[in-house]
This record gives structure tokens, sequence and C-alpha cells, in this order.
């Protein structure tokens, strides 16, 4: 080797620890809605990878392989096959019917959502119980409603899948959960299927609703920054840090037993967070339209035209204000009306209108 090339690599494994990763505070405000998958850090996910053959095939969405494993076909694929063990569950209490599309890359996400209400449908059909529950309580429609994958979600209501179940620790349902990953077509096809709206989690503080317009807020003001330059702008980025703090401690964060890909992967299909994508606004529209109570106070007494005042978010304030059905006179624990919370003139001549 050439000394130059020898100096080369002393100082490239000189420097491999020295790297400082850079800092995106500007997105230190990001809402964290629910991954889908108790060990997507890296240093966990060896250990939850199904381990059975079924289980890989329904982990990728290999129609043709699941197919063959659950019909015992013989197209060159496999030799035999051993009975399926309708009651085997992985580490996390998964069945197979939790864990379609989930090391999916390469297809697009309609195309997975395809892929896995057929399998899903198959998986139904010989006997796997599609409102199974895994050690974290989420069942399958827990799972793709969280994905966002309406095919495979419809395949589970028409076959028989609880729409209202709730998990035993937070209580969060179907609904819920794609409100709270921003999902608007499965968080529509779950109303028009007869989800309830107005069930509430977190001892009886959070609905859909409530999800809907604290990741709305979160998202606008982290993309934006809208509000946080104008009068009350401290107000705001306080009101983000206390939301922020609920969803980590459970609020709005779980303990997931589906999975996505690992949150920095650039390449996933499954698109969880508060990203510009993110339809929380139109779920909000919807939830509305649908008779959600739009006064339904949290642990802190707080309204959703509180929260969305505070933000100086508009359009949500007047969506609320519009409904015709807020109550004004609502105050919160320290005794604070909605009126208070409107740091902007703007905001508070809309409220004025209506008080």
């Amino acid at each position: 080797m050439t000394r130059s090339f020898l100096f080369l690599l002393l100082v490239l494994a000189s420097s491999a620890d020295d790297v400082t990763p850079p800092k995106f505070d500007h997105l230190k405000h990001v809402s964290r809605p629910e991954s889908a998958d108790p060990g997507h850090r890296p240093q966990h996910r060896s250990s939850l990878l199904p381990r059975d053959r079924l289980s890989e095939a329904v982990h990728i969405h290999d129609v043709k392989m699941v197919n063959s494993l659950i019909y015992n076909y013989n197209e060159g694929i496999i030799s035999a096959t051993p009975p399926l063990d309708l009651a085997r569950r992985d580490e996390i209490g998964r069945t197979p019917l939790h864990l379609c599309g989930l090391d999916a890359q390469v297809k697009s996400k309609p195309e997975i959502d395809i892929d896995c209400a057929r399998i899903v449908s198959m998986l139904k059909e010989v006997g796997f119980d599609v409102n199974a529950r895994c050690k974290a309580g989420w069942s399958p429609l827990d799972t793709y409603a969280t994905l966002g994958l309406p095919e495979t979600v419809n395949v589970l209501l028409n076959s028989g899948a609880e729409i209202d179940g709730t998990d035993p620790e937070h209580g969060r349902t179907a609904l819920m959960r794609s409100t709270i990953n921003g999902n608007f077509v499965v968080s529509k096809l779950l109303i028009e299927k007869g989800a309830e709206v107005n069930m509430v989690a977190e001892g009886g503080k959070v609905s859909a609703l409530s999800y809907a317009v604290r990741n709305e807020v979160m998202r606008k003001v982290a993309t934006s920054g809208e509000g946080v330059e104008e009068e009350g702008g401290g107000e705001v980025f306080n009101l983000l840090e206390m939301l922020e703090q609920e969803i980590e401690g459970g609020e709005v964060g779980d303990k997931q037993c589906s999975s996505n890909r690992e949150k920095n992967d650039k390449n996933s299909v499954f698109d969880l967070g508060c990203e510009p994508g993110k339809e929380y606004l139109r779920i909000t529209e919807l939830l509305v339209s649908s008779g959600a109570d739009v006064n339904l106070q949290d642990k802190n007494g707080r309204t959703p035209i509180m929260i969305a005042a505070l933000a100086g978010h508009k359009n949500l304030v007047q969506m609320l204000l519009k409904t015709g059905k807020v109550k004004l006179s609502i105050v919160d624990n320290d005794g604070f009306g909605s009126i208070t919370y409107a740091k902007t003139q703007e905001i508070r001549e809309m409220i004025v209108v209506y008080l």
C-alpha cells in the first residue's frame, strides 16, 4: 500500500467515532404517533422477527407462499407443510394476522394493501382469530388501522373483527389509532361501518377528535411555524411541549405490537408521523360532521377549541366554531375560558362573534 492510502485509512478510522450527528432543532416538537412495532429499534428487531415459515411469508406479504403453506400445495416451493398451529404466537403475542406487510419495502402501499387483504382473508378462512390481541392489547384491526390499509381493514370488518374493541391499557379503538396516524380513508371507512366516534380513552379524557386536534396543531406548527412568531408565540411552544410530554407519557404513545419500518428509514411505505401528508384536519372535519363531541375536556380541562386557539390555528378554530356546538362558557381546571386561550387578536375576534 502507498503511504497516502495508509494515511487515508488512519484518518477515516480516527474520525469514525468523532462524527457529531446533525441537530434538527426545528423538528423538536413534531408529534410521535404510534409506530407499529415495539421492536422498531434496530437492537430489538432481530428477537421479534417471525420464526416459522408462515409468519415469515405473511411478514413480507408473499401471497403465493402463504397460499402454498396454508393449503399444502406443492409447486416446487415446498415439499411438505406441517399442520397449521392456530394458537401459535411470537414473543410479544402476535399471530400471523398481525404481521402482514410489516417487512414491506418494494411495492407501493396500495399494492401491499391488496396483498394483505388477500392474505388476511386466507388466514381467517382457515381459522385464525381476527380478534386475537397481542401482549400489548393490539388486535389485527388495530394494526392495519394504524398502518392505513383500508382494503385489509375492510376484510377484517367483514370477517367479524370487533370495530370498537379497545386495548386494556389505554382503551383505544381502531378509529382512534387511524386518527392518531392521520389515515383519513381508514377513518372514514370505520365510521361508515359503524365505529362509535365518541368513545373515550385514557380514563375518559381523550376521544378520536382529541387526538385529531392535537396532532393537527402539532403538525401545523412543526411544519410551518405558524403562530410561533406572532403574539403569544411562547405559549404556543409551551403548549407543544406539554402535548409532547403527554404523548410520550402514554396519552398518544403506546406499546405497539404491529410493526413499521424503522422511523428513520426513508424507504418506508408506511408514513407514520406528523408529516405534511397526514390528513388530521380532514379527519377532524369528518369526526365533527359525524357527531363527535366538540366539548370533551382533557385531564387539564382543555377543550379542542382551547388547544386550537392557543396554537393560532385559524382554520381549525373556524371549523369548530361553525359547528354551532362549541360551549365557550367552559373553563379549564384553572378557570380559564377559550377567549383567554386566544393569544392573537384575530383569534379573539373570531371567538367573540360566537359568545
